[in-house]
């Protein structure tokens, strides 16, 4: 099915938080080769950079022919190598590989890993340190597949939730959560996956960790895309990252198409929710790294304050934390 030496992604030794939108990627696949994410140097792993890793090499397979088959090399060191299982990211790997297979009309060569599903993983096999849960993955392709999605996802955090002890009010952290699948279902028919924690920290607090990221061009392409060439001209000053989010925050705004019937109040409602419930929010657009909750407001300087390039076209992902 792949043919040629593959191209290897090496993971570095901390897999945590959002440093999986910091290293660098191939910036397309080819059928010739395939990908080999190398895990053998990795000495930490976390949930919310599993799904960033997975959203960012799928979405690369995506832009170029959907054909590129994935290995992997794992850590080869216990709890690492359950984690992968455990966490559904070789599941994920596997129907993908399996569905190569049958475009190219040959038989599976791939076989999905049997592991347990199990409603969370103990990190470092101890559950006073903290635990993960299964990534969740969201498929988008249909109008069919995008409901479905964002309720099972609210259902499957709901459920999450109502077993946590807790000083906030997490049903708002759903509404959040569902408002980022909603604009993945609104604006994309690509795949979108969250990966939740929650982890004992050093002063004895537990912190509630979450990552969300699609496979779509995010908010900032989305706008630039829209204009003709002659409109790009005359706004290639001015239309940075910043600019962007400026018109995203305005509430009634959207890049969608349509009667504007429950449109635009995505970014805003998903802005102010995590300021309301303290939640510490970053999103990552195109080569930028914005500091939502920082905002006091959503003009084009204070949002150029607290935006940061980076030097990577990463993709789109939401990283957040919030104290339980």
């Amino acid at each position: 099915m792949s043919h040629g030496k593959p191209i290897r992604i090496k993971v570095w030794p901390e897999l945590t938080s959002y440093h999986p939108l910091l290293f660098r990627l191939p910036a397309r696949a080819s059928r010739k080769n395939s990908f080999l994410i190398d895990f053998s140097r990795c000495k930490e792993i976390d949930a919310p950079a599993l799904a960033i890793l997975l959203i960012r090499i799928l979405r690369i397979i995506q832009l170029s022919d959907d054909q590129t088959p994935i290995l992997i090399e794992p850590p080869g060191r216990k709890p690492l190598d359950d984690y992968l299982c455990d966490l559904n990211f070789q599941q994920v790997i596997a129907k993908h590989n399996a569905a190569i297979s049958q475009k190219a009309t040959q038989p599976d060569l791939f076989e999905t890993p049997t592991c347990p599903d199990p409603r969370c993983v103990a990190i470092g096999n101890d559950p006073r340190l903290g635990v993960m849960y299964p990534l969740q993955f969201l498929n988008m392709a249909t109008s069919a597949d995008r409901r479905l999605a964002v309720k099972g996802l609210e259902e499957w955090l709901v459920g999450i939730f109502d077993s946590l002890p807790r000083t906030k009010n997490l049903n708002q952290l759903v509404i959040i959560l569902r408002e980022m699948a909603k604009n993945t279902a609104d604006h994309t028919s690509g795949i979108a996956a969250l990966g939740l924690e929650r982890r004992l920290q050093p002063t004895g607090t537990e912190v509630l960790k979450f990552s969300y990221s699609d496979t779509g061009p995010g908010i900032h392409q989305s706008l630039w895309s829209q204009w003709g060439e002659e409109a790009k001209i005359k706004r290639l000053r001015h239309q940075g990252v910043a600019e962007s989010y400026r018109m995203a925050l305005k509430e009634g705004f959207s890049t969608k198409s349509g009667n504007g019937v429950n449109l635009g109040l995505g970014m805003s409602l998903i802005m102010q929710g995590c300021i309301s419930l303290g939640v510490d929010l970053s999103v990552f657009d195109a080569d930028s790294r914005g500091l939502l909750t920082n905002l006091r407001e959503t003009t084009h300087s204070e949002i150029r304050k607290n935006f940061f390039h980076l030097s990577t076209n990463m993709g789109f992902a939401y990283h957040g934390a919030v104290n339980l």
